[in-house]
Parts: structure tokens; C-alpha cells; sequence
């Protein structure tokens, strides 16, 4: 196979890659490319654009954004778009996406390495690397990523670079050459429109506003596509949205424990009922967030369950099996 279609079959298995929309706890999948809501950014002088005039900003950039607020959806439809236009021949230009969780940095793989492209491919191409995810690297990993990320900026200054993180992940700094951006909230005209490409049925859709609107918290939790669709799928599931906070975050929570495996056809055995589970996630989170943690290491996960089990006086055999469930 040639250097130009190895690359190509690269940009294709991209798209493939990167174009299903799946929620935790739902069937349905959906295209990134026909579902995508283009978001607002804005510059450290506050000028507001859109996404995807993103990539005409220059060639550092940092796409900084709260959880769950699009970040991940923007640079996988960056990498869908980009590959589509390489691979018609629309552009020279080929984005390699890399989820930076996904690497390994103790072995000696380059970021692009870490893709499956060797150095030799890419002589003569120019590339569009998008890195995902600083943020949830543990302190240690997110130094050497950032200087990986420095070699790289250094070593190929022609090549486009979009980094993404919450405001969090920004320790230590990233190089001085990359310009920030933040990403915006979705504003009223933005949330109608990602809710007609969720919701298909015009008065599921309807039904959907309405509730949303009955409510100031609702409200307030309509501004981030991923808490739209945690809404969506807990009323599509129960039939209904609790009104009162707390209960909200509970059927929620109970949702996603119970139908994460059930949408899947994986069945495991139960060794802990939803009661308990919430008691061991509630002292992680609470440990996590004292701590200021934005990982939960498995020895801590290991920890809470045996005290848990030694707590209520269960089989102390049951905590590998419960760890795995």
C-alpha cells in the first residue's frame, strides 16, 4: 500500500471512528455529522464565534470549556469534517484525533506514534492534531503530555494544533504560542435547535420544552448538550422529570446504574442493590471532591468497597467481585 492510501484509509477510519453519538444508557445511535449543534466560543476579549471558525484562528489553539459542554464533540466533528475533505480531495489537510487518556506515556511512541502513523508518513503532509482530554490526565501524565505537546509544537510549527480542557487541566501551562478560546453555554435558539435533533417526534418534542420550562432549575440545566440529553433519556425511560432537584438527581443517577449495562445485553451478577452502590459512589465523591481529585484511583475504589462490605458485615469474598461489577 502506498504512503497516500495508507493515509486515506487513515482519514476513513477516522469518520468511522468518530461519527456514532452514543449516551450512556440509551439504544439509540445517532450520526455526529447530521446531529452536530455548532456552539459559541469566545476569545480573551470576549469577540463571540462560532465553532467552527475555530480552525481560522491560527495554529496553536486551546479550546477551554466546564464538563461536558461540548469539547469532545467539537474536536470529533472537526476530525469527521476535515477527513471527509481530505479523503474527496477538497483539502491536503488530515486531522488525527488522540484522546490523551489513551496514551501510554511511559513507553517512547511520539503523539502521532500513538495513532498508528509512523514519522515517515507524514513528511510530506500536513496535519491537523487534535488532543483531547488534558484535563483527565493525573498530574504526573498532564506534565509529560505537556511536553510532549511542546516537542511537538516545536518540531512541526506548520502543522495545526487544538487542545482541549476544562479550565481545571490547565496545570502546568501549555505552551505561550497557543491562543485560548472558551466555550459558551448553549444560548435559547442553540438548546431548541439540539433538542430537535434529539427528540424526532414533534410532540415528544413538545412534551420535552414544556416540562423543561416548568421548572427554573430545568431551566438552568438546558445549557449543556450532555445534561439535555441525560433529561431527554430519563424522561423518555420514566415518562416523567421530577420537578425538585434532589429527586431529579437521584432517578438520574438510578437511571444511568441501572441501564448502562441493560442497553448493552450484558447481564452480571448483583451483588450490591442500587441502595448500596449509592452509599460506596457517594464516599468516593465526597473523598474526590475534598481532595480536589479529578481521577478516583482503583486502590481508593478497592478501599471503599471492603469498608463498605466490612461495614454491613457481607462476605469479605464478594469485593473483587463487586469491584468488577
Amino acid at each position: 500500500m502506498s504512503n497516500f492510501d495508507s493515509l486515506l484509509q487513515f482519514a476513513e477510519e477516522t469518520v468511522q471512528r468518530n461519527d456514532a453519538l452514543i449516551f450512556p444508557g440509551s439504544q439509540a445511535v445517532q450520526s455526529l455529522r447530521t446531529n452536530y449543534t455548532d456552539l459559541r466560543i469566545s476569545d480573551s476579549e470576549g469577540k463571540t464565534l462560532h465553532v467552527h471558525e475555530l480552525l481560522g484562528q491560527g495554529s496553536r489553539l486551546i479550546l477551554v470549556g466546564d464538563s461536558a459542554s461540548g469539547k469532545t464533540t467539537a474536536l470529533r466533528y472537526f476530525a469527521i469534517r476535515k477527513s471527509e475533505e481530505y479523503i474527496s480531495g477538497e483539502s491536503d489537510v488530515l486531522p488525527i484525533y488522540v484522546p490523551l487518556r489513551q496514551i501510554d506515556f511511559d513507553n517512547e511512541k511520539t503523539i502521532i506514534e500513538s495513532v498508528g502513523l509512523d514519522v515517515d508518513q507524514i513528511d510530506e503532509a500536513t496535519l491537523l492534531i487534535l488532543l483531547d482530554g488534558l484535563d483527565e490526565l493525573e498530574p504526573k501524565s498532564r506534565v509529560l503530555a505537556v511536553r510532549m505537546i511542546r516537542e511537538l509544537s516545536a518540531h512541526y510549527p506548520n502543522f495545526q494544533i487544538i487542545l482541549a480542557s476544562r479550565p481545571a487541566g490547565l496545570s502546568p501551562t501549555p505552551p505561550d504560542e497557543f491562543r485560548f478560546y472558551h466555550l459558551e453555554s448553549l444560548d435559547r435558539a442553540q438548546t431548541s435547535e439540539f433538542i430537535s435533533k434529539l427528540v424526532k417526534d414533534e410532540s415528544q418534542r413538545e412534551d420535552f420544552k414544556a416540562i423543561l420550562a416548568s421548572a427554573s432549575f430545568l431551566q438552568g440545566l438546558s445549557h449543556n448538550p450532555l445534561l439535555i440529553h441525560l433529561l431527554w433519556e430519563v424522561y423518555r425511560y420514566e415518562a416523567r422529570l421530577p420537578t425538585v432537584r434532589a429527586d431529579l438527581y437521584q432517578t438520574a443517577c438510578d437511571f444511568l446504574l441501572s441501564r448502562w449495562d441493560e442497553v448493552r445485553g450484558i447481564k452480571r451478577q448483583n451483588y450490591l442493590d442500587i441502595h448500596s452502590v449509592h452509599q460506596i459512589l457517594e464516599s468516593l465523591a465526597f473523598d474526590a471532591f475534598t481532595a480536589s481529585q479529578h481521577h478516583i484511583p482503583l486502590e481508593r475504589v478497592e478501599l471503599a468497597v471492603e469498608k463498605y462490605i466490612e461495614y454491613t458485615d457481607l462476605n469479605q469474598d464478594l469485593v473483587k467481585s463487586v469491584i468488577d461489577q
